[in-house]
């Protein structure tokens, strides 16, 4: 529909943002809202763009063939990782998040658990998996999980495709009442030191049609995670395989990595099978792997500020100016 001649001309980029939205006067408040449906939708949601110094430095720990190749078992005893937590510890990585599942004793003894508990107590900031199915959720064995810093549980979503596209925020078994976050955002609220609990809300409708914004948000303190997919937060992976630098959890205990390649950085220790053994967007990888590319999404979320560009500042004047009369009309009546 060809618009009207005075109204074109009302329009300038000389003017300011207040005198050009009053050209919708005539049209009312719906032709004010499709003014805004106009500006994309990636300038409602876009925050601060992150410089690679801004993003957490993340290491892969794999048990990997070197691995199982020198320590001549698998699984590996408790106590090999215990040396691989303590080694960490020494080198003052930042988190210890352990991909795998000690739901079980150790066959090779209990001192192996108890040497490997000793371990995560002396380290302080090692958060271990959980799982949760339909009856309940099933936890590491009681000393280890008394000596972690976080229990998450690791459940990944696929969706249509089968490929790993996101990640539940919070699972529960379905009777149980008690939630367990995902290892991905038990590891970014340890890392940023948020304390406040997590919860899950709503955007109005008005937010989600005008302005593009998901349905639900993470909420953890005064930061947010966009949730899509009801109630999952995708993933946005740094690469294919690979692009997360990994080192052998052979090489960490026998001590040929040095602190300088551990300090500061978020570890992420589990099992790396040889062509991976998850799909992904981005091709087939490792599930530690995927999971670590999860913390990292949610912390550059988390540690994003909103832009405040001009579509946050045009649904302000909008808003104000279909509530209250311009000073023009006022003057002239």
């Amino acid at each position: 529909m060809k618009m009207p001649r005075h109204f074109l001309q009302t329009i300038s980029r000389r003017k300011s943002a207040t005198e050009n939205l009053r050209a919708f006067r005539p049209f009312g408040a719906v032709s004010a809202a499709a003014l805004l449906m106009l500006i994309p939708t990636a300038c409602a949601q876009k925050k601060r763009a992150l410089t690679p110094a801004d993003e957490p430095r993340v290491a892969i720990i794999a048990v990997d063939g070197k691995t199982i190749r020198t320590f001549g078992s698998f699984p590996l005893k408790r106590g090999v990782y215990a040396d691989c937590v303590d080694a960490l510890t020494r080198h003052s990585a930042a988190i210890i998040a352990i991909n795998i599942l000690f739901d079980l004793p150790s066959s090779h003894g209990r001192q192996e658990d108890e040497r490997f508990a000793r371990a995560i107590g002396r380290a302080g900031n090692v958060i271990l998996l959980a799982t949760a199915d339909e009856e309940k959720i099933i936890y590491p064995i009681g000393a280890l999980k008394k000596n972690a810093r976080a229990v998450a549980h690791g459940e990944m979503w696929t969706g249509n495709s089968m490929r790993v596209k996101g990640i539940a925020p919070l699972a529960r078994a379905s009777d149980k009442v008690k939630f367990i976050p995902a290892l991905a955002f038990a590891v970014a609220r340890e890392y940023i030191g948020v304390k406040e609990p997590m919860s899950i809300e709503g955007n109005s409708l008005a937010a989600v049609l005008l302005f593009g914004m998901p349905l639900h948000v993470l909420k953890l303190g005064n930061m947010s995670v966009p949730l899509y997919n009801g109630g999952l937060a995708k993933i946005s992976y740094k690469g294919p395989a690979g692009s997360i630098e990994t080192f052998s959890l052979a090489d960490v205990v026998s001590g040929k990595i040095g602190a300088e390649k551990i300090r500061g950085r978020i570890c992420f220790v589990g099992y790396a099978s040889p062509g991976g053994d998850h799909e992904t967007p981005v091709g087939i990888m490792s599930g530690t792997e995927a999971q670590a590319n999860a913390a990292i999404t949610v912390i550059n979320h988390l540690r994003a500020k909103p832009a405040t560009g001009f579509r946050a500042n045009a649904a302000v004047t909008v808003i104000n100016h279909l509530r209250a009369p311009s000073p023009e009309a006022v003057k002239t009546r």
